[in-house]
């Protein structure tokens, strides 16, 4: 055995010190490695509440309800239901607050013997409700004072807007911030199948006649999955989709109307179509200046964003949203929190064990790993209604920092009504602003549609009921194929790492004397 001495000793072993560090850095690699390490864009998981049903809700539906939060820790809700006596389906409200829960149902716009669609919701900054429905093909709008929204003879008196509206029916509402200027888009198949849109330059008083936006590319397609936001560039932007006859997603596009110059941009296409599935579920969103879209695409069964650092004439290549997860279970939802972070959820899907609801937030150029607000294995119950496999979850924030998402059950599943979740933040919790006294709208000038007779109002009992027992911890990560040889690479290596350290402190301890 060789020895060191004199001078030469201390040259070896620092060449052996800086060898077994390496070593130990190589270990510590591996260890990284195994353990799915995720040092950028890290998201603290939050604490979610259980999961529960929405009281009272309609069982079979594949639709959350529409929701808007005050600053005032109110959560308003609206939706469209039968009563209890099994009758039409009339519009309901209801609220939820964190001291309360969820109050007693209240019909607030019924059609008599004729069913009444919820389509979609606006609120102004006067605290101003407007509302768009279907009521048989017929297209109508109403609105009430926020404050009073659960009283219905606080509600105009609904008017037709839209006429020969197609399904699968879709129609959206947008306006500028005081709602003086009001923008509704629908499908529908006044001058051909296509995308139609009406306005109002008071307040919802008046409105114009429909006009021609966009027209499908044949008579075995129409135009649906429509939504809109008034920019800050003052230009009203669109997306939608197109289904063909077998109501699959085509196409999907983005517009944006010049008000004042009463003109509409040419159409872009989201995205180059899948060959079955398609494009669906497009959405447009404004953060920081910025405009995004998201849409689901079937070529890979994903959904996807795109950003436009300006007013939507130039956009970024499509990305995904999160490249592990697939499947079509509804657009996704966006909220900013009081720190102006940006949350983004949707319901999709890693493997046959983790369906879910997922939790996302904007790094500024993507999206952070998403975390589950609920996930399980896939349950299909189509008539017991305890189905799981959630869809559409819609998100936003109570007072900045109280984060509320509400989503329902994919029919292939079973659906089995509404369910939320909800968590707080570390975010501050904004300043309370109470509503404004109620102005009744004033009588309308009748307009044609169906007669109404109010049903009773339903006072039914609350009985949240349990979800499935589904387990929050991580979701597993794709083993790659080196990930056996690592496992097996990584205790030899700490081994010999730690058997030449020990080896040298000997060999030292023996020269030192």
């Amino acid at each position: 055995m060789a020895f060191c001495h004199g001078p030469r000793i201390s040259q070896r072993c620092k060449c052996n010190l800086s060898y077994t560090i390496r070593l130990l850095g190589i270990s510590l690699t591996l260890i990284g490695l195994l353990n799915g390490v995720r040092l950028a864009h890290a998201q603290a998981p939050e604490r979610w509440s259980s999961p529960a049903k929405v009281p009272s809700y309609k069982q079979f539906t594949e639709e959350p309800p529409l929701l808007f939060a005050d600053q005032n820790h109110t959560i308003h809700a609206f939706n469209s239901q039968p009563g209890d006596d099994g009758g039409p389906e009339v519009v309901w409200y209801r609220q939820w607050t964190l001291a309360q829960g969820w109050s007693a149902l209240n019909d607030v716009i019924v059609a008599g013997d004729k069913d009444v669609e919820l389509l979609d919701l606006f609120v102004d900054a006067r605290a101003r409700v407007h509302l768009v429905m279907r009521v048989e093909t017929n297209i109508f709008y109403a609105w009430a004072p926020l404050a009073a929204a659960g009283r219905a003879p606080a509600w105009s008196t609904p008017i037709v807007i839209g006429r020969q509206a197609l399904p699968p029916f879709s129609a959206t509402i947008a306006g500028d911030a005081q709602g003086s200027h009001l923008f509704v888009l629908y499908g529908g198949d006044p001058n051909g199948k296509g995308v139609y849109w009406v306005m109002s330059s008071d307040g919802g008083e008046t409105w114009s006649g429909p006009e021609t936006l966009f027209l499908t590319a044949g008579e075995d397609q129409v135009a649906a999955g429509l939504d809109a936001i008034w920019g800050q560039d003052r230009r009203l932007h669109a997306v939608w989709n197109v289904f063909n006859s077998l109501g699959t997603g085509v196409a999907g596009y983005y517009a944006r109307l010049d008000p004042a110059a009463g003109t509409w941009g040419m159409p872009m296409e989201l995205d180059e179509g899948g060959i079955q599935l398609g494009i669906e579920y497009p959405k447009v969103f404004e953060y920081q200046g910025d405009l995004l879209l998201t849409f689901y695409n079937g070529k890979t069964n994903q959904n996807y964003w795109r950003r436009s650092s300006g007013d939507g004439a130039a956009w970024s290549e499509p990305a995904l949203i999160s490249p592990r997860h697939i499947g079509k279970n509804g657009p996704v939802s966006l909220a900013a929190d009081s720190s102006d972070r940006l949350h983004l959820f949707f319901a999709e899907r890693i493997d046959d064990d983790n369906h879910g609801v997922w939790h996302s937030l904007w790094t500024g150029a993507g999206w952070t790993e998403p975390i589950p607000v609920v996930r399980g294995p896939r349950v299909i119950d189509r008539i017991g209604g305890n189905g799981f496999d959630p869809h559409s979850p819609s998100a936003l924030l109570v007072n900045g920092n109280l984060l509320f998402v509400v989503w329902a059950t994919d029919g292939g599943a079973g659906s089995n009504g509404a369910w939320f979740a909800y968590t707080t933040l570390g975010t501050p919790e904004l300043p309370t602003v109470t509503l404004p006294s109620a102005a009744l709208p004033s009588a309308a000038t009748p307009q044609p549609q169906p007669a109404a007779t109010p049903l009773p109002a339903a006072t039914p009992t609350p009985t949240a009921q349990p979800m499935p027992a589904l387990s929050n911890r991580p979701a597993p990560r794709t083993a790659g194929p080196a990930r056996p040889l690592l496992v097996g690479l990584a205790p030899v290596t700490l081994l010999v790492a730690a058997a030449f350290l020990r080896h040298r402190v000997k060999q030292r301890g023996y020269l030192s004397h």
